[in-house]
């Protein structure tokens, strides 16, 4: 899989990096009652704004979605997102459709080659989910964040946000696949109103920009 998305730096022995996603995963899923063990992440530096779930619930996370997000609320977010999809099988619900039972199942017995590697990265991270499956993880993700103390509205404000933006780049991948973010955002409000819960900060403003700077470093 990683030789079918052309081995980009993958940040696997950074350890605050990749640490400080399994920190937001690992308190999703605690408060969640979702089990953590099952789910394998992957922070990979690439400029792309990005993050997707692959067969098998492999998370990956481009280091340009780190860089756009403004605190780490907002990545959590996305984490919220993706795991979402994960827990609602939508990654393998998509690829049956999309590409079907018998070559998932030639995939699966170890001969599937990299042109159906390369269509199954392109099906998960490069084409939009169909609306009804981005509402109901997004319904989740909300859920998500609200009993793990993180306030939603930080996500929608990331939404929001990516979807006012003009003149945008081609690494800015999740405006792309994602084209009713506003849409969602304001959906995302409507659940946060109706939950009621502590919040509690996942990472100290200050921590949060040491760990971008390490990216930007690390990308240098």
């Amino acid at each position: 899989m990683w030789e079918a998305i052309g081995r980009p730096g993958i940040a696997v022995n950074d350890t605050h990096i990749v640490g400080a996603v399994d920190g937001i995963i690992s308190r999703l899923c605690t408060d969640n009652k979702i089990t953590k063990s099952s789910i394998t992440l992957h922070v990979v530096l690439k400029d792309e704004v990005n993050a997707f779930a692959l067969p098998g619930n492999h998370l990956v996370v481009y280091s340009g979605l780190m860089l756009s997000c403004r605190n780490a609320e907002e990545l959590s977010g996305v984490m919220a997102h993706e795991i979402a999809h994960i827990e609602k099988h939508h990654v393998m619900n998509k690829l049956v459709k999309e590409v079907g039972i018998s070559i998932l199942a030639s995939l699966l017995g170890g001969n599937g080659g990299t042109e159906i590697l390369k269509e199954i990265i392109r099906l998960t991270s490069s084409t939009a989910y169909d609306r009804t499956m981005e509402d109901e993880a997004d319904e989740a993700a909300a859920g998500y964040l609200a009993r793990a103390g993180i306030d939603p509205e930080y996500y929608a404000n990331f939404l929001f946000r990516i979807a006012e933006q003009t003149d945008l780049p081609e690494e800015l991948v999740l405006v792309n696949t994602h084209p009713n973010s506003r849409n969602r955002a304001a959906a995302i409000l409507k659940l946060k109103h109706k939950t009621k819960t502590e919040y509690r900060p996942v990472m100290s403003p200050a921590a949060w920009k040491q760990l971008k700077q390490e990216i930007k470093i690390r990308i240098s």
